[in-house]
C-alpha cells in the first residue's frame, strides 16, 4: 500500500481532483475553440455548466473545511485553493463568452499558440493536484509548479506579439475586440499562476 502524505480526509483530495478535472476539461474546450476560431453558444453553454459544477464543488469544499476537525492542509489555504480553482474555470468561461459576444472570427496564429499553452497549463495543473496526496511526490509537484509558471510567461509573450499589429489596425472596433480578448487571456494565465502559488505555499507549510 502506497504511503500517503495525509492519511486524513481522503474526501478532500477527491474533491480537489474533481476541481482540477473541471479546469482541465474547460481548458481543452477553450483550446479547441481557439484552434478553430469558433466560439459559439454551444461552447459557452458547456463552459457555463462546468462553471456551475465548480461553484457547487467549491461551496462543498469550503463547508467541509469548516466542519472537519482535522484537515490535510491549513484551513485558510484550502479555502484559497478552492476559490482559486473556481476562478480559473470562471475565467475560461469569461474568455469564451467575450470571444463569442465580440464576434471574434479572425483566425490568428497567436491565439492558436495561446490555446496550446493554456491546455498545457491546465493539464499540468490536473497532474499536480492528483499528486498532492502523496508525500513522495512533493519534489515532482514543485517542479511541475515551475513549469506552469513558465507556461504563464510563455502565454504573456504570445499576447505581447498581438499588440503592435493591433495598434496599427485602423478599425477601432477591432482594436477594442482584441484588447478585451488580450485582457481576458492575461487574467486566465494569472489565475493559473495564482493557483500554483497557493499549492506551493501549502507544501512549504508542511515541511
Amino acid at each position: 500500500m502506497a504511503f500517503t502524505l495525509f492519511p486524513r480526509e481522503e474526501k478532500f483530495f477527491l474533491m480537489f481532483e474533481k476541481q482540477a478535472d473541471l479546469i482541465q476539461r474547460g481548458g481543452i474546450m477553450l483550446n479547441k475553440a481557439m484552434q478553430d476560431s469558433h466560439y459559439d453558444e454551444s461552447l459557452v453553454n458547456k463552459l457555463f455548466a462546468l462553471s456551475k459544477e465548480c461553484d457547487d464543488l467549491t461551496l462543498t469544499i469550503i463547508q467541509k473545511n469548516q466542519e472537519t476537525f482535522i484537515t490535510p492542509f491549513d484551513r485558510e489555504d484550502i479555502q484559497q485553493f478552492a476559490n482559486a480553482a473556481d476562478d480559473i474555470v470562471d475565467s475560461i468561461l469569461n474568455l469564451a463568452r467575450s470571444a463569442k459576444l465580440l464576434k471574434v472570427k479572425k483566425k490568428r496564429d497567436e491565439l492558436s499558440r495561446l490555446g496550446d499553452t493554456i491546455e498545457k497549463s491546465v493539464t499540468r495543473i490536473a497532474e499536480i493536484v492528483e499528486l498532492l496526496k502523496n508525500k513522495k511526490q512533493a519534489t515532482a509537484i514543485l517542479k511541475s509548479c515551475h513549469k506552469v509558471k513558465r507556461f504563464k510567461n510563455e502565454g504573456e509573450l504570445i499576447l505581447d506579439e498581438i499588440i503592435p499589429e493591433m495598434l496599427n489596425d485602423n478599425d477601432v472596433g477591432d482594436i477594442f475586440r482584441w484588447k478585451e480578448i488580450i485582457d481576458k487571456s492575461r487574467e486566465l494565465l494569472r489565475y493559473c499562476e495564482k493557483f500554483i502559488l497557493i499549492i506551493e505555499t501549502m507544501l512549504i507549510k508542511l515541511v
